[in-house]
């Protein structure tokens, strides 16, 4: 997070942050735990449109469980657009798998993760595409064989960029690492 993020964060919430932790995962944003005199809150920096990402957030909650949004920041002048979550206290699921629980609890835990898979998967739209505001209007779109090369082209520069970056983000570290690894050892079969 960058310093002059936080004050922005602290005024809009009315409140000051006392600290700021960057958290694991967030690989399409920077997540960051925010520590208030009063609790903590989770920021998710970055990203298009966070009022779109709210809105979502703010429909799926019909179906399953999700943190409540309470700040969505647009952009400013030299600063990332920001949403604002409660803080939901819980342990990490690579934890939880990495605990040494029975068969039972595995697949409770199993069937649990199923089913708010299936719920988020039965929400529908009139039509597939990307959502074009926080009302969740899907945007009209090209077919997707006329998108194919654009999409391609946007998915290589991102990976390219993933690749060279600095560090400093555990998730997409580890994943350029691996990129980086496969390409050093050549393409299986060559």
């Amino acid at each position: 997070m960058q310093s002059h993020e936080v004050p922005d964060i602290a005024e809009a919430l009315g409140r000051t942050v006392l600290a700021a932790a960057t958290l694991a995962g967030g690989f399409s944003h920077e997540t960051c735990l925010l520590t208030l005199a009063d609790g903590q809150v989770v920021a998710r920096l970055g990203g298009p449109d966070p009022a779109v990402e709210a809105a979502v957030m703010a429909a799926a909650s019909r179906h399953v469980p999700v943190p409540e949004v309470l700040l969505v920041l647009r952009a400013g002048d030299g600063t990332r657009p920001a949403m604002v979550l409660e803080h939901v206290p819980g342990t990490p699921l690579e934890h939880v798998l990495a605990g040494g629980y029975g068969a039972a609890e595995y697949g409770a835990l199993g069937a649990e993760v199923g089913r708010v898979v299936a719920d988020i998967g039965a929400v529908t739209f009139d039509r597939p595409g990307f959502f074009a505001d926080e009302r969740l209007t899907v945007r009209p779109e090209l077919p997707w064989s006329r998108q194919l090369a654009e999409m391609a082209e946007t998915c290589m520069n991102a990976l390219s960029d993933l690749v060279t970056r600095p560090a400093g983000h555990p998730v997409a570290d580890q994943a350029a690492q691996r990129i980086r690894d496969w390409v050093a050892e050549g393409v299986p079969g060559d």
